[in-house]
């Protein structure tokens, strides 16, 4: 038997591809673009990302994440639930809001009255 020393050549590492999120371009100006995808949790956001970037379809969580975000803040006055509802209802301004009082009246609907008529319903046994 011999004690010869032999080199343990490991393989090298591949780095792991990055995972990629469907996007929709809603509007393109000046080399960025306002792009739609939905996060982790499912909620629909929005953002500018350079133009380039958003000509495949998809795009890095990193990017978006990076992106310049789009919408008004509407925290002070609204739950995250609410606000989730109204985004998904394609209200991310107030100049939305302004054009689209219909779908303003069926996102409140949606995000406010429909929960408390389930509970309401629940509570009193059907």
């Amino acid at each position: 038997m011999t004690d010869e020393i032999k080199e343990v050549i490991e393989p090298k590492k591949q780095k792991r591809a990055e995972k990629k999120i469907n996007i929709t371009v809603i509007a393109t100006n000046e080399g960025s673009s306002l792009v739609e995808y939905a996060n982790k949790e499912g909620e629909v956001r929005r953002c500018y990302i350079p133009h380039d970037e958003a000509l495949a379809g998809d795009a890095s969580l990193e990017l978006l994440e990076a992106g310049i975000p789009y919408g008004d803040d509407f925290s002070s006055i609204l739950s995250s639930e609410a606000i989730a509802t109204l985004h998904n209802y394609g209200l991310w301004t107030k100049s939305d809001i302004m054009k689209n009082r219909g779908s303003l009246n069926d996102a409140l609907m949606s995000a406010l009255v429909r929960p408390v008529i389930l509970q309401l319903t629940e509570f009193s046994g059907k």
